[in-house]
C-alpha cells in the first residue's frame, strides 16, 4: 500500500490511450469524483513501458488518488466479438456456449480466453432464438498489459470492456431517466480516439451494437492538417481546439482551412455512423436513435459536434464526467473533459462484481 489517505475508496480506472493515460477515482461513497487527471504518454505503443508506469504512479500519488488497485480496459485491438443466436432452451448456458463458439471461430482453447456476454433485447421480429452479444480477449494478449502494471506495484482488480465502461457512464445521464428509456430509444456513444473511433449503441441500457471505425480517429485529421497546412504537430493540436483568441494571431489566418478540414472529417465520419444507425433501425423498428454522445479526445475538436449534428439530424453533444458526478473544486477542469469518460466508466466498475471475483479466487 503506498498512499495512506482513504484506502476505502474504489479502485482507480485507468484508460490507456495512444497519446495519454486518463485516470479517475470515485470517493468512498461512490457518489462523487474524488480525483481525475490525464497524463501525456512518452510511448504510443499499446503496452506501457516500466518507465511510463512509474511516471503514472508518481502523478497519481501527487494528484489526490488513493490506493494501488486498478481497473483497466482490455486492449481494443485484441478484443474479438460476435452476435450469437442460441435456442431459447439453451439461454441459461449462454456463457459457456459463447466461450465455446468464440474459441472455435478464433481457433484457440476455450480456457485460454476471458469472455463476457449478455442477452440482447428482442428485435422487432423476434423468433424462437435468443440473440447474445459476446466479446473475448485471449490470456496471452492480456498478460503483457497486466505484467506492465503489476511488476510496478499495482494490483489489477478487473479488466473491463471499454464499451461497457462507456455504457455505464451514458446510462447515468439525467435524460436517460425519463420516458425515452421506457419507450426503448437507442442512445449512441461515439468514442473519438487517436487511432480510431468506436460507436456503441444502447437499447434499454444494453449494448446492442459496437463498431470500430478506423478512419474516424483523430490522427487522420491531425495528419491532414500537417500535410495540407505545412505546420508542425504542436500547432496542429492547438488549431483543432479553440484557437480564436485573437483575429491578429497566426492561427486566425489558418482557421478557415482548419474548419474546412474538420468539416470534411466530420462528413466522412457521419457517413459511417449513419450506416450503423440504419442497422439499429432495422433491428428495433420501435426505437430510433434519440441522441449521440461524444467522448474521447476527439470530442474536444472545435465544431465537430455541430457538423455531426447537421449530417446525422440527431442531437449530438460532448459527454462529460461532471454531468454524472460532481467533482471536487480542484478537479473541476479535469471533470469537464470528455476524454475522461472512459476512465470514469472503468472507475464505476460494479463493486459487487469485484467482491464476487475475490470470493471465487479465494
Amino acid at each position: 500500500m503506498f498512499w495512506s489517505d482513504n484506502q476505502s475508496r474504489p479502485p482507480i480506472g485507468i484508460d490507456i490511450g495512444a497519446r495519454r493515460f486518463k485516470a479517475a477515482q470515485l470517493d468512498a461513497s461512490g457518489d462523487a469524483i474524488a480525483a481525475a487527471t490525464a497524463l501525456p504518454r512518452t510511448d504510443s505503443s499499446g503496452v506501457p513501458s516500466p518507465e511510463e508506469v512509474r511516471r503514472l504512479w508518481n502523478v497519481l500519488e501527487r494528484g489526490g488518488f488513493a490506493g494501488h488497485q486498478l481497473v483497466l480496459a482490455a486492449p481494443a485491438d485484441k478484443v474479438v466479438g460476435s452476435v450469437l443466436e442460441l435456442p431459447k432452451s439453451q439461454a441459461l448456458a449462454i456463457g459457456q456456449l459463447a466461450r465455446m463458439e468464440l474459441a472455435r471461430s478464433h481457433k484457440c482453447a476455450p480456457e485460454a480466453m476471458e469472455v463476457g456476454c449478455w442477452e440482447l433485447p428482442a428485435p422487432a421480429r423476434a423468433g424462437k432464438s435468443v440473440q447474445v452479444m459476446a466479446s473475448a480477449c485471449r490470456h496471452e494478449d492480456l498478460t503483457p498489459l497486466l505484467d506492465a502494471f503489476e511488476t510496478q506495484g499495482f494490483e489489477i482488480e478487473a479488466v473491463d470492456l471499454r464499451s461497457c465502461a462507456l455504457a455505464r457512464v451514458a446510462a447515468r445521464l439525467p435524460e436517460n431517466d425519463d420516458d425515452s428509456r421506457k419507450e426503448g430509444a437507442v442512445t449512441g456513444i461515439l468514442d473519438l480516439g487517436w487511432t480510431g473511433a468506436t460507436l456503441v449503441l444502447l437499447h434499454r441500457d444494453t449494448i446492442v451494437y459496437e463498431r470500430r471505425i478506423s478512419e474516424g480517429g483523430l490522427q487522420k485529421l491531425h495528419d491532414e492538417l500537417l500535410r495540407r497546412l505545412h505546420i508542425d504537430a504542436e500547432i496542429a493540436d492547438f488549431l483543432m481546439g479553440d484557437s480564436s483568441n485573437s483575429e491578429e494571431s497566426e492561427a486566425a489566418a489558418l482557421q478557415p482551412d482548419v474548419d474546412a478540414l474538420i468539416a470534411n472529417h466530420a462528413e466522412s465520419l457521419a457517413s459511417e455512423v449513419s450506416a450503423s444507425f440504419e442497422y439499429a433501425a432495422h433491428q428495433y423498428h420501435d426505437a430510433a436513435v434519440s441522441n449521440l454522445n461524444l467522448c474521447g479526445t476527439g470530442a474536444c475538436v472545435k465544431g465537430l459536434d455541430k457538423h455531426l449534428r447537421t449530417h446525422l439530424s440527431v442531437p449530438t453533444a460532448a459527454l462529460r464526467p461532471a454531468q454524472i458526478y460532481p467533482g471536487l473544486e480542484k478537479q473541476q477542469l479535469q471533470c469537464i473533459s470528455p476524454e475522461l469518460v472512459g476512465a470514469l466508466g472503468l472507475a464505476m466498475f460494479p463493486m459487487q462484481a469485484l467482491e464476487q471475483n475475490k470470493e471465487q479466487a479465494a
